[in-house]
């Protein structure tokens, strides 16, 4: 199929980032976005991961320029808040890690935190990552002196943004200005050829558009891909168990203090609650499971949450969302193509909304520039491959945020914890590409030294408590030889976090550098 007309069904976040990714194109397709001005948008989330500066290098955005437009702030790390036991928390930076302490990578930590009471849980992050000093102080810098060892601002940061805002951003700084083809209209059906394909889609006041490929970014309810391609859709509810939100804008009362460089995640009774920092306002929800909390008790329990953080509750705008966890049987059928919540969606934990969308625009952008145009089956076979290697991927790593967990105070955490089947058994079909967590449980049960590709994990595990190997094999190690150096790592350690907590003192807060750097006009 040689593809050279473009027709995108949905605007929004995904819309947009799919018209601007694929009109930066070097093949002259002609691309046409439709969108109805009767049906809301879904944004799909706040928060973003690293990742996303390969969409914006893409795009050839410069952060003065765009982030304005979206309300947005950087973003440094998570912090997740009583999700091992309450009462204790940790940081996930962003960027690599750093070994310049660790002869034996991450194991020189685990044998410091059993061997030394101030190696606690959450000092992993710092003494393998710059970053998580700046998210726990709430300062930012470009790091020009080269204090924060293997700290690089581009690729150890991202953003909270206004989702809505930035498909709009997108919409008028690259899309339109890329000749990308803007129709508003509600699209009520489709016509198919011989094949199955579609040929046109059949909009209101009996207009029709027609096109080579068909793009669905029509949100949860998944017009093409679902409702007129017929593909199955499989929930994740068996394995995730969170399936509703309620959630406000939050204002702030001292952005100075309130604006914050990472997201919150605090675990609540029955899910956890998200803190996301924007320049004009907070967003603030309630991830939860229905089968453990009525929608009025969700509510309560959110309120209570805000106010426990000091945050005020006179002005909220409450919103109850259901979500649609899983994923269709395949992100790309005949010439119809499902990007963002149209194919998938996992939960909001870890932001891999954004992620998997641009993700899946640029992946779809490199097929069509690779033949200019041609696409075959094993191209489309690729693609769905991508696309579902990925999304395991994603849902494994997410599970592993309730895997790790100790808490058994309420039902919902007795279940996550001990009963729920991770659908992660060593002899499940899904393993072909839930490798990620097989790699992990090997290395945990037969080695009993971690693999560093995986770092995503390491960051989620360390910070709960979860080792590698037991503290007496780890002393054993140590006793041995096979972790070296301890005593000298340690000294230079502490040598290199008294430099850095001076040098903190000198850098501007997140709002400081924010309203220097981006909000100074």
């Amino acid at each position: 199929m040689k593809v050279k007309k473009i027709v995108i069904v949905g605007g929004g976040s995904s819309g947009w980032i799919t018209a601007s990714v694929l009109s930066k194109n070097k093949c002259d397709f002609d691309i046409t976005l439709v969108e109805s001005d009767t049906i809301p948008g879904i944004a799909v989330g706040e928060s973003t991961q690293q990742d996303i500066n390969k969409l914006l290098d893409l795009l050839e955005l410069e952060d003065k320029e765009w982030m304005p437009k979206c309300d947005a702030t950087y973003k440094n790390s998570i912090r997740f808040v009583d999700f091992s036991i309450k009462g204790e928390k940790f940081q996930y930076p962003f960027g690599s890690f750093d070994f310049g302490f660790s002869p034996d990578e991450v194991m020189t930590w685990f044998a410091l935190s059993v061997t030394d009471k101030n190696f606690k849980n959450d000092t992993f992050a710092k003494f393998v990552n710059s970053n998580t000093f700046l998210a726990d102080h709430n300062k930012q810098t470009y790091n020009k002196e080269n204090i924060l060892l293997n700290f690089n601002f581009k690729n150890s940061t991202a953003y909270h943004i206004n989702a809505t805002l930035f498909g709009k951003a997108l919409k008028e700084t690259v899309a339109l200005k890329n000749k990308v083809e803007h129709v508003v209209g509600t699209v009520n059906d489709v016509i198919f050829d011989e094949s199955g394909n579609i040929v046109k889609l059949l909009l209101n006041g009996n207009r029709e558009l027609s096109g080579d490929i068909f793009i669905d970014c029509t949100g949860f309810s998944s017009f093409l891909l679902e409702q007129k391609m017929n593909l199955k859709h499989h929930s994740f509810k068996d394995v995730l168990p969170n399936d509703s939100v309620v959630c406000s804008p939050i204002l702030y009362t001292n952005r100075e203090i309130q604006l914050k460089n990472y997201t919150d995640c605090t675990a609540l009774s029955s899910g956890w609650c998200w803190n996301t920092p924007l320049w004009e306002r907070m967003g603030s929800g309630y991830v939860y499971s229905s089968d453990f909390l009525t929608k009025e008790q969700a509510e309560e329990e959110f309120i209570q949450y805000l106010t426990n953080r000091g945050e005020s509750t006179d002005d909220l705008s409450i919103r109850h969302i259901q979500m649609k966890t899983g994923k269709k049987e395949k992100a790309w059928i005949k010439n119809v193509i499902g990007i963002g919540l149209s194919y998938s969606f996992i939960e909001p934990l870890e932001s891999t909304g954004l992620w998997t969308t641009h993700n899946a625009a640029i992946q779809l952008l490199e097929i069509l520039e690779r033949r200019s145009g041609f696409i075959s089956k094993v191209d489309i076979d690729g693609f769905n491959f991508f696309c579902n290697f990925e999304t395991e991927h994603l849902k494994t790593f997410i599970i592993e945020h309730y895997a790790f967990s100790m808490r058994d105070d309420s039902d919902y955490w007795r279940y996550v914890v001990n009963e729920m089947d991770f659908g992660c058994d060593v002899l499940n079909e899904n393993l072909k590409v839930n490798r990620h967590y097989e790699e992990f449980i090997n290395s945990t049960y037969s080695n009993c030294v971690w693999d560093t590709r995986h770092s995503g994990v390491l960051y989620i595990a360390a910070g709960m408590g979860y080792k590698p190997a037991s503290k007496r094999k780890i002393e054993q190690y140590v006793s041995q030889g096979s972790i070296k150096l301890l005593s000298e790592v340690k000294k230079a350690w502490n040598d290199y976090e008294y430099q850095v907590k001076k040098y903190l003192k000198k850098l501007p807060s997140s709002y400081e550098f924010l309203k220097k750097e981006i909000y100074s006009s």
